[in-house]
């Protein structure tokens, strides 16, 4: 069984690419997520997320999945083109 199967559910990763010294390749943030009540009876209520950054405590908010997720996307583009430029 390789070693990875072996660590328990939240086990710190060993890869170079989950540390501090290469923060191109880490982010980490907390998703929120809520539901709002609708403004007028006889509507359906509203999803709302946020992200907050780990290390900044910066926060943006998000007022669908879509929108998550094409702010995730940009984020990977970014870092990847970052990326590409170091080498």
């Amino acid at each position: 069984m390789p070693e990875h199967e072996n660590k328990p559910v939240g086990a710190r990763h060993a890869s170079p690419l989950f540390t501090e010294q290469n923060p191109l390749h880490y982010h980490s943030y907390l998703l929120r997520l809520w539901q709002e009540r609708p403004a007028a009876a006889g509507q359906p209520a509203v999803w709302r997320l946020s992200l907050e950054d780990a290390r900044s405590g910066d926060r943006k908010g998000f007022g669908s999945v879509e929108d998550l997720e094409a702010f995730l996307r940009q984020c990977m583009q970014r870092a990847s083109e970052d990326r590409r430029r170091e080498r």
